[in-house]
């Protein structure tokens, strides 16, 4: 009696061999989707550290024109230019 239930429960009711492919074929496909989606992330964080390294140049240019803010080790040179009297 129970050699019948434990048939029936698994192979009737479970379905029993196709679940297990299915399963197994969701899971192959979740992987690939997934290192997919690595693959995707990688270059999105390249994108965005590219672009904010484009952000701190345009910060540091702006930085050193309104302000006259140097890094460490640069001198600073000042040109006066004045009329000349004739």
């Amino acid at each position: 009696m129970i050699l019948i239930t434990l048939f029936r429960q698994n192979f009737i009711s479970n379905n029993f061999p196709f679940d297990i492919y299915d399963k197994q074929n969701l899971l192959i496909q979740s992987i690939i989707d997934n290192k997919q989606l690595e693959q995707e992330n990688i270059q999105l964080k390249l994108e965005s550290a590219a672009k904010s390294d484009d952000k701190l140049e345009i910060l540091e240019s702006m930085a050193r024109q309104k302000f006259g803010l140097i890094k460490s080790g640069e001198r600073y040179y000042q040109f006066n230019i004045s009329e000349q009297i004739q």
